[in-house]
């Protein structure tokens, strides 16, 4: 079994956090700095350098508007009824595609899809 220091999956996350927390000033400075992080990871996923700065890219949006939402926009996130709003329609949304997916493997309508 792999030992937990080779986790690749959690160094590249911690380096992420770490490249974005440098950048952050930068970008924050821009004159729109969402639209300039989004056309970034867009376009880091259409070119190939040989290393796995995709996912470094392709989270920044994420973490800017993290960091560009007002402290009132997290309040209301904290709130009881949107929080169990929110849980109700995953639960809903999870059990809708699980039942989807085993009437796939009957197929719809009688009709069953190729292989």
């Amino acid at each position: 079994s792999p030992h937990p220091s080779q986790a690749q999956v959690v160094t590249w996350f911690l380096l992420a956090l770490a490249f974005w927390r440098l950048l952050l000033p930068a970008v924050a400075k821009l004159r729109a700095p969402a639209l300039t992080a989004l056309l970034l990871a867009h376009g880091a996923l259409f070119v190939d350098l040989g290393t796995n700065y995709q996912n470094l890219l392709s989270f920044l949006p994420y973490f800017l508007a993290g960091h560009l939402l007002p402290p009132s926009c997290w309040s209301i996130a904290a709130r009881p009824s949107l929080r169990l709003g929110c849980a109700s329609f995953l639960v809903a949304a999870s059990a809708g595609t699980v039942a989807l997916a085993r009437r796939g493997e009957r197929g719809f309508g009688g009709v069953a899809f190729a292989d």
